[in-house]
């Protein structure tokens, strides 16, 4: 296993997964000031893209939460790194990789019971692999998410598992962010928003000028939306 950045409060941890057969990595970061002690924290999901681990996004999401929560932009909150190898983030029966299950089943109800995080205060967000993990996970299983950001994705086959729970997104209010640049596969997306629009679901749509297929790119152009975005979703008053 390779060492992950030097970034205050990350913490490295494993769990034996019976969805994929293997042990998975995962990271957390804990907010300056953390302990066993504090009331529950609400928590962020970041999902990689194609070829990355448990340890990518913490360089470029950890400082920006750090800032916005030291600038009163955002509450506490705690983040969570998936590894989703190259699973998609979907569960595939014909290889028994079960890669949304060992997040969604199993991850997560590791998270609430070491960190006491609240079911209604979770988001998940992702760039490209993870961008579509993302929005599905949060159509698809809206009692564990309550707001999913994607950078980069495509949609194909989520509008299917949004209109199976359209009652249960839209009793939970569970908030929905797509961000797309304008030199992206931007068709995906515009017919996923299109889909949601067709169910009266509620969702931001973002187009970010002069942005390709880069993650860095989209946080530059994007991340103050992004921001306000999951505040309104991660608030405890």
């Amino acid at each position: 296993m390779k060492n992950g950045p030097a970034i205050a409060g990350l913490e490295h941890d494993t769990f034996e997964s019976t969805a994929v057969h293997a042990t998975v990595g995962y990271t957390v970061w804990l907010p300056p000031g953390y302990s066993a002690s504090n009331p529950a924290l609400p928590a962020i999901y970041f999902l990689h893209g194609a070829g990355g681990d448990e340890y990518s996004g913490t360089g470029a999401i950890v400082p920006r939460i750090r800032d916005a929560i030291e600038q009163k932009q955002l509450p506490a909150v705690l983040c969570v790194f998936c590894n989703g190898d190259h699973s998609g983030y979907r569960d595939d029966e014909s290889t028994g990789i079960l890669g949304e299950s060992a997040i969604v089943n199993e991850l997560v109800p590791i998270i609430d019971l070491k960190y006491h995080t609240p079911a209604n205060r979770r988001a998940v967000i992702g760039f490209s692999m993870g961008a579509s993990g993302a929005i599905r996970f949060a159509v698809k299983h809206p009692d564990r998410f309550s707001a999913a950001v994607g950078w980069g994705g495509g949609y194909r086959g989520s509008a299917d598992f949004a209109r199976q729970n359209l009652e249960a997104i839209k009793r939970r209010q569970v908030g929905l962010m797509m961000v797309i640049g304008d030199k992206d596969n931007m068709k995906l997306t515009e017919e996923f928003v299109g889909e949601l629009a067709g169910m009266g679901i509620p969702y931001s749509y973002e187009v970010a000028p002069g942005v390709s297929h880069d993650f860095a790119a989209y946080l530059d152009r994007t991340w103050p939306k992004a921001l306000v975005f999951l505040a309104s979703r991660l608030r405890t008053d």
